[in-house]
């Protein structure tokens, strides 16, 4: 899986809660990503880091709930597809397919 796609997952099902607006420019300001047309540019680090950084950050203003979001996009996959993208932190938390 590539990890715009994962990313772009967890943003839309923020969205769903939060508004589109909301998910992007808090994106856009724990991660760094950008989206512009439909189109993610990813920051220049590791796309674990881009995760955990959403993760982290939709999870500190909207506490645990937006968290297992975040979490619920990533248990949807097959780990193995998954599994590079997953920071270390949560990986206990997500069951694989």
């Amino acid at each position: 899986m590539k990890p715009e796609q994962l990313i772009k997952e967890i943003i839309a099902h923020q969205a769903e809660i939060i508004g589109t607006d909301l998910a992007m420019q808090l994106a856009v300001k724990y991660s760094g990503v950008q989206l512009a047309n439909g189109i993610l540019t990813l920051p220049e680090k590791m796309p674990k880091e881009i995760v955990n950084d959403l993760i982290v950050g939709y999870g500190q203003l909207f506490g645990q709930s937006s968290v297992e979001v975040c979490l619920e996009v990533i248990r949807k996959h097959p780990s193995n597809e998954v599994d590079v993208l997953v920071p270390d932190t949560y990986r206990s938390r997500i069951k694989s397919k």
